[in-house]
Order: C-alpha cells, then sequence, then structure tokens
C-alpha cells in the first residue's frame, strides 16, 4: 500500500513540477517522507523533509514550514534525540500561539508530550497530551481527540497502570473504528494489547495484537509489526503455545533487523557506490596497463616473423594473394550472413524483453492509480454524511477513468447543508490533480474564511485557485465549473459557475441559470450571484457535470444533449429517489451501447 501511495505522491510532484507548482512540489515531497517514515526509513525521510522546507522557505509559506518541522521533530524523537526534538516543537508552539492557531497548538502539545514520555517524565506528558484533547474536543476533530486519547493510554501504560490504559484505549478504538482509520487502528490495537499482556489477560492479548499486525502488514508500519509481535511472543508464551510463540519472535526479530537496515540504508548505498566505484577505477587501470604491454610483445614478435619470412612471401607472393582474396571473400559473406543472423536474434529478444517490461509497467501504474482511485474516494463524503444531511437523495458518480476530474462535495455549517457538482478541467490524472486542488479551495473558503453564502464562496474558491496557479512560471488556465447549493429548511440558495440549477415542481421544469464564468482565470471576473429559491413539498432538485448530455450513442452515434435529459427526468418524477438513480444508470447504458464513455458524470437528485 505504501509503495502505491508513494507512487501517487511521485506523480503529484511530476504534476507540480510541470507547472512550477513549488507549493505543490513541496507538499508531495513532505507526503513522501511521511511514507518513508511510516516505513522506519528515517535517513529517506528526513532528506525528503529537507528538500520539502527548501521549497517551502521559498515561498515563505509558513503553515507548510511549520508542518514539516513537525515532520523532522518526530524522526528526532524516533531516534531518541529529544533535545533536537524539542528545538523544533518549540519553535513551531511559539509560531502557532502568535497566530492563535489552535489546531497547530494541539499538534504541539501533542508533541512535547511524546517528548516529555521519551524523557520519561510521564506526568509532565499526561499534562500536555490532556491539553491537546481538550483543544481537539473544542474544535470537534474526532481524529485528532483519538491520537491524544491514544498517547494517553500508552503513557498510562508506561507508568503501569494498565487498567486505566485500557480505558483510554478502548475511548480511543471506538472513534478510530468510527473514523475508518486503519493506522490509528494498528496503534491503539497494539497498545491495549501490551495493557492485556501486563494484566495477565492473554486471549484479549493476542486478539488485539492480531488485528494491529494484520493493518500493520497491510500498510508496511513496520515499527507497529515489530511491537505486534512482540506482545504475541509473550503471550504464546504465557500460554504454554511454543511454536506459535517462536514463530512470533523469528518475526519480531527480522522486522526488527529490517528496521535497523533501513535507518541506516542511504549511508551503506553511499559507501558501498564509493568502495565499488574506487574498486572498478583500480582494476581497469591494471588491465589496460596489461593490455598495452601484451599488444607490445605481440607487435614485435610480428615484426620479427615478418622479417623472417620476407624471401619466403616474395617466392609464394601470387598464390598467397590468390588464396588470400578467395578466403576474404568467402570469409565476408560468412561475417554478413551470421551478423543479420545475431541482429535479428537480438531485435527478436529485445523486442521480448521490452514487451515484457511494458506488462510490467502497466500492471504497476495501474495498481498505483487504483489506489490513487482509493486516495480520491477519501475526499468525497463518505456516504453516512450523504444520508445525515440529504436524506432522500441520489448521487450518481461515474468516473470515464479510475480517477476522476469531476467530484462532489458536502459540507454542514452552523445554518445550512452545502452541496455541490464540479466538473474540472480534464479527466483521468490531470483532472484528478486540478480536482485536489479544486477541492481543497472550497474547505478552506468554508473552512478558513468562515462564508456560507455559494457567492462569496464561488467567489473566495476562484481567488484561492488563481492565486495558487499564479505561482506557476507558465501560463495555467486550468479551474472547474460548478453548480453550489446551501439548503436550509425550504430555502435554497444557489450560485453556479456555467452549471445550472434544475428544479422540477408540479411535473414542471424551472432551470436557474448559472454564471457564464469558470472557476479560474477569465477575462472579465464578475462576482458569483446568489439566487434564493423558496422550496415546495414535493420540488425535486438537480444538480449536474456536462458528462451524461455530452455522451455519444444512440443509432446515430449523437450526443445525448440537455433537451432529452430534461425530458427523461421530467418522466420519473412518479419514481422514488433511488428508482430515478437506477433509470438514468440503465439509459446511459442503454444509449452509449459500444461506445466508450467520453467524460466523467455527475448528478445528485434530491427530493423535498
Amino acid at each position: 500500500m505504501p509503495d502505491s501511495a508513494l507512487y501517487y505522491a511521485e506523480l503529484q510532484f511530476d504534476f507540480a513540477s510541470e507547472k512550477k507548482l513549488k507549493k505543490y512540489m513541496a507538499s508531495a515531497l513532505s507526503a513522501k517522507a511521511y511514507i518513508h517514515y511510516l516505513k522506519s526509513s528515517y535517513a529517506s525521510s528526513l532528506k525528503l523533509y529537507i528538500e520539502s522546507l527548501e521549497l517551502y522557505e521559498e515561498i515563505a509559506d509558513k503553515n507548510g514550514i511549520a508542518d514539516v518541522q513537525i515532520g523532522i521533530g518526530n524522526i528526532y524523537v524516533q531516534q531518541h534525540n529529544t533535545k533536537k526534538a524539542m528545538e523544533y516543537y518549540s519553535k513551531n508552539l511559539k509560531y502557532y500561539v502568535d497566530n492563535n492557531d489552535k489546531n497547530g497548538i494541539a499538534r504541539m502539545y501533542n508533541n512535547l508530550g511524546r517528548v516529555y514520555s521519551e524523557e520519561r517524565d510521564y506526568d509532565k506528558a499526561i499534562e500536555y497530551y490532556n491539553q491537546c484533547l481538550s483543544i481537539r474536543n473544542e474544535l470537534k476533530d474526532k481524529s485528532g481527540a483519538a491520537r491524544a486519547l491514544g498517547n494517553i493510554a500508552y503513557t498510562r501504560n508506561f507508568k503501569n497502570e494498565f487498567e486505566k490504559a485500557v480505558e483510554f484505549f478502548l475511548r480511543c478504538i471506538e472513534i478510530f473504528e468510527e473514523l475508518g482509520d486503519k493506522e490509528g487502528l494498528a496503534n491503539a490495537y497494539s497498545g491495549i494489547a501490551y495493557s492485556y499482556l501486563n494484566l495477565k489477560k492473554y486471549n484479549e492479548a493476542i486478539a488485539f495484537a492480531s488485528k494491529s499486525l494484520q493493518i500493520a502488514n497491510e500498510f508496511e508500519i513496520i515499527y507497529e509489526e515489530v511491537n505486534a509481535s512482540r506482545t504475541l511472543y509473550s503471550a504464546y508464551k504465557k500460554l504454554g503455545k511454543i511454536n506459535e510463540a517462536m514463530k512470533m519472535l523469528e518475526l519480531s526479530t527480522r522486522l526488527k533487523e529490517q528496521q535497523l537496515e533501513k535507518n541506516n540504508l542511504d549511508e551503506l548505498l553511499k559507501l558501498q557506490f564509493k568502495y565499488d566505484f574506487e574498486k572498478k577505477t583500480h582494476a581497469d587501470s591494471i588491465k589496460a596497463s596489461e593490455a598495452i604491454k601484451v599488444t607490445e610483445a605481440r607487435l614485435q614478435t610480428q615484426k620479427e616473423q615478418l622479417a623472417k619470412e620476407k624471401t619466403q612471401r616474395i617466392m609464394l607472393y601470387g598464390s598467397i594473394l590468390f588464396l588470400l582474396v578467395f578466403a576474404g571473400f568467402i570469409y565476408n559473406r560468412f561475417k554478413i550472413s551470421q551478423q543479420q543472423q545475431n541482429t535479428i536474434q537480438l531485435q527478436k529478444n529485445y523486442l521480448e524483453l521490452q514487451h515484457k517490461i511494458v506488462e510490467q509497467k502497466n500492471r504497476e501504474i495501474t495498481d498505483s492509480i487504483n489506489y490513487a482511485k482509493r486516495i480520491q474516494t477519501a475526499i468525497l463524503p463518505p456516504q453516512k454524511t450523504v444520508l445525515e444531511h440529504l436524506k432522500n437523495s441520489f448521487i450518481l458518480y461515474l468516473p470515464k477513468d479510475i480517477v476522476a476530474g469531476d467530484f462532489y462535495w458536502i459540507e454542514p455549517t452552523q445554518t445550512s447543508i452545502l452541496f455541490a457538482v464540479a466538473d474540472c478541467t480534464g479527466h483521468g490524472v490531470p483532472g484528478a490533480m486540478v480536482s485536489v486542488i479544486c477541492n481543497n479551495a472550497l474547505n478552506r473558503a468554508v473552512r478558513e474564511y468562515g462564508l456560507a453564502n455559494p457567492g462569496r464562496i464561488l467567489d473566495k474558491t476562484r481567488e484561492i485557485i488563481i492565486q495558487e496557479f499564479e505561482k506557476s512560471d507558465n501560463e495555467v488556465k486550468d479551474g472547474m465549473d460548478i453548480a453550489l447549493c446551501a439548503l436550509s429548511n425550504n430555502e435554497l440558495l444557489y450560485a453556479g459557475a456555467n452549471n445550472p440549477l434544475w428544479i422540477i415542481r408540479n411535473n414542471e421544469l424551472i432551470e436557474i441559470y448559472a454564471d457564464k464564468q469558470p472557476i479560474g482565470k477569465f477575462d472579465k471576473l464578475q462576482p458569483y450571484h446568489t439566487h434564493v429559491v423558496q422550496l415546495q413539498k414535493n420540488d425535486t432538485i438537480y444538480i449536474f457535470s456536462d458528462g451524461f448530455a455530452d455522451q455519444f450513442g444512440g443509432e446515430k452515434g449523437k450526443k445525448f444533449k440537455t433537451p432529452k435529459l430534461k425530458e427523461l427526468l421530467l418522466s420519473v418524477q412518479d419514481k422514488s429517489i433511488p428508482q430515478q438513480k437506477e433509470i438514468l444508470i440503465q439509459t446511459l447504458e442503454n444509449w452509449k451501447g459500444n461506445i466508450e464513455q467520453v467524460d466523467d458524470i455527475c448528478v445528485i437528485g434530491i427530493k423535498i
């Protein structure tokens, strides 16, 4: 899994490098560093973090600098260099306090807790973890709260307060299971297994340690594999299951060696390369000297032999010349034939090798893009959020490729539910990269700037996207079309960039037109209009990208087009929302037949 995640981070770095977007180049390097950190490759991780830090410093991105310094501090904690870790954490705490960044302050309290725990000042560590937990709860950050609870639990283990540790671990696990956070679960399962081991509840210890080992193995989190296998060894040994215990001992030893090997791999490679280079250079110089001596000796021998046989060759010159010419002709024909055969065989072998390489690369790329799809799916609202906030609704989401440029977005606020369908420039991997930037800009407009009016949200989103792309040395015109709504009771606020809003009421379709300008660079930028609609019972709302209407198909291979889509939606108003979705899917399949899907497709329908 991390290898695929690493590929996706490299893909992001290549995309950002091509566009010269230094912020996203730095972000990709930081992501790669974190993946190496999880795999215990601390030397590689530190190198990547430093490269990321240099880019963030070039563009004076203080938030990015702070994030990377946290990562570097975490590496020093793992290396037991608490003095160096404290140096990085203290700088960041001052920065976050000066900027009243509560999320950043919470992160620093958590990391300072780790430092004090490493120094065995457990009471001080718990004090910092509790301060972190308080802020996480205030921010309603479940993931951060769960990690703070887990750290408190681990510290209770260090103090031999195993019953209390179990209480905190169970609270932590409940949240991680709700969020589906695999990395967090691997850590918490390992910790509670250790608690149960010390409470002599060996079966419980085995159950939780096995879960931790399975997840850690899947995600290549080596240090969690080491901890879980050690706990399993001790538990099996206590139960008298010697075979199982020995397997776990062997596994933990092998993993620990692998962890140490990864820690020192970079330096070993440098030394090995230097050694191999010097050795080869020395060997080559000796061979060259010997070759010169042998050549000189052969020339001298030939010279003497020629002088000795000069008289004989003069007498036999005619016959020898004839034989040489004839032999040369035969030999030349043989060599040409042999060379042709060798060339054909070499070309055949080369083509076979290239074919195998292409097949392998295709498999690797497909596997990596499939994992990229999982990452992109993770930024989409989960089904639980959709059902919670848009109860009688459907979402039809059909990417053209494995990853997509279209995305849907839902964000609850204190006054309304925001939801949108966005269509970013391109599809496939380029479209997906643009969608990440646009999704992030939407989130910032609402969460960072506190905006709730759809028109103002689109104004700020456009401003953020243009700022991001203006950092490139090349002119970047990427962006998105979008329909954005805010639903509060029976009042709907709508703003759109090229994508309209349709409302079907009493079998009549009402179209609210979008502003004819994208979210991105445009010749004449105007503020986006916010339309207010008073909804009635049984109204049906539709927002969508252009993929459905642009699909080719039918008997003549033409586009489906917008009028036909309107007719289709009017014809299904007597059907339930789930039935409407199935009819849309079936109609699309019948229409396109054997024709390939031409674009990403996304439609949201909501019954009032």
